[in-house]
């Protein structure tokens, strides 16, 4: 909240004012990241190394100053943990039909609090016979 009449080109913005950044807005600048409707992990590299001069889109995810999110640590590390224990234990894919062929799963999305892409098919497959061992165990609990 603004605490004292402001201007910005032009516009007076008068104190009590409550400013929200257009986070969405700010991680699909063409300007930072071109093309930012395509997934592009590979904007993020240079020469297979972390690539430091690109923004790192969690600046905008998490908020800014001193309102930034109090979990945001909490946050990138139970991901971090979590896609890693999944990953580690199991192989991904994409599913397939009856005949074998590759389902591609759709590309739209559905909006709500957060974007998120419509429920697709796919395959999930333990990556050894110890892991598979392990959820069998799990389930009989």
């Amino acid at each position: 909240m603004l605490t004292a009449d402001d201007e910005y080109k032009g516009y007076v913005i008068p104190k009590g004012t409550i400013i929200i950044a257009n986070a969405h807005q700010i991680l699909h600048d063409e300007t930072v990241y071109p093309d930012p409707y395509t997934f592009k992990p590979e904007r993020f590299l240079k020469d297979g190394k972390i690539d430091q001069s690109v923004m790192n889109p969690t600046i905008a995810a998490f908020g800014f100053g001193r309102r930034v999110c109090p979990g945001r640590g909490l946050a990138e590390k139970s991901a971090w943990l979590t896609c890693g224990s999944i990953l580690a234990a199991f192989h991904l894919s994409k599913a397939t039909d009856a005949k074998g062929a590759t389902i591609e799963p759709s590309a739209r999305y559905l909006s709500g609090l957060t974007r998120h892409p419509e429920p697709f098919q796919c395959q999930i497959k333990p990556r050894s016979d110890e892991i598979r061992d392990i959820i069998k165990a799990t389930e009989r609990r």
